[in-house]
């Protein structure tokens, strides 16, 4: 399993909400590194 240098958390644990559109980002973001990391080696 590949692992980022970054580190790529979401906090569920509190009762705050969830956006929706940042957890996106994060998700489209973190799938574009491991495509280009993959790409590159």
């Amino acid at each position: 399993m590949l692992v980022p240098d970054f580190k790529f958390t979401i906090h569920v644990d509190s009762d705050n909400y969830i956006n929706k559109e940042e957890m996106n980002d994060a998700l489209v973001a973190f799938l574009v590194y491991v495509f280009t990391e993959g790409m590159v080696k």
